[in-house]
């Protein structure tokens, strides 16, 4: 993967449910900062730019974030070109409904101190098996979903399960590899879980997508392998019927019916 496709894909990531929060942007910044040869080729080129204003007075101001992500909706113009992502274009067999399933969290009865992931953050403590925090994200939008519901990990509990899968070889091993690769992904990004309560399992002869959205968002992300084998998020907007950045995972047309049934 070339330094440009790399950048690309981080800002695909960010982009994927159409909204950037406050803690997307500190790992952007934190990626193009850590990542000379980003920074210095397009589209980094232009999103260090602005990153760099945005951090000039230390805060991050709600119009600053509109304004980075008007170009980064101008990048995914740019990248997805002509291309508009229906999955009716990919001719391949389609995933029934019977092939979907809940997917809910693990639980861990432990409790554990998380530090501070950035500057604007502090440190955070986090129920695994209540699947609780006492950060504002958790108390505002996540404490209202319903119980084992991935929506309701914020990035602190995100964190907590890593932990406990890089230090646990018992808990790593009972855990789900679709929920192993979830965590890395919302890792990579310092997020947590798409804040949702909307979250099935396909499965299809050796394809596996893991989809997750809300009854009121227009987005609906797809968590499914590259051809890297590396898990990976992909946004799909269920009103346009088009990708984001119109990059689609393998096998997207498997999700036709899926898309049809619930949208």
């Amino acid at each position: 993967m070339t330094t440009n496709e790399a950048t690309v894909s981080f800002i695909r990531h960010v982009m994927a449910d159409g909204v950037v929060s406050e803690d997307e942007v500190v790992a952007l910044g934190t990626y193009l900062n850590e990542n000379r040869d980003a920074r210095k080729t397009w589209p980094g080129t232009a999103v260090f730019e602005v990153l760099k204003d945005i951090f000039a007075d230390g805060r991050i101001d709600r119009h600053e974030i509109d304004g980075l992500t008007k170009i980064l909706h101008g990048v995914e113009i740019i990248c997805a070109g002509d291309t508009t992502g229906d999955t009716n274009l990919t001719v391949v067999p389609v995933a029934e409904e019977s092939d979907s399933n809940e997917f809910k969290l693990p639980v861990l009865d432990q409790t554990v101190t998380i530090s501070a992931t950035n500057q604007f953050d502090s440190t955070h403590k986090v129920d695994l098996k209540r699947h609780e925090c006492d950060c504002r994200d958790w108390q505002k939008v996540r404490a209202k979903l319903p119980e084992f519901c991935p929506g309701r990990a914020c990035k602190h509990i995100v964190k907590g399960f890593e932990l406990a899968s890089s230090t646990q070889p018992e808990f790593k091993k009972a855990c789900d590899p679709l929920f192993l690769g979830l965590i890395q992904v919302s890792a990579d990004t310092d997020r947590g879980f798409e804040a949702v309560d909307h979250w099935r399992l396909l499965k299809k002869d050796g394809a596996e997508f893991l989809a997750a959205w809300g009854l009121k968002s227009d987005w609906c992300n797809v968590y499914a392998r590259s051809d890297t084998g590396r898990l990976e998020r992909f946004g799909y907007h269920v009103a346009n019927k088009r990708w984001s950045f119109g990059s689609r995972p393998p096998k997207a047309g498997m999700l036709k019916k899926f898309f049809e049934s619930n949208f």
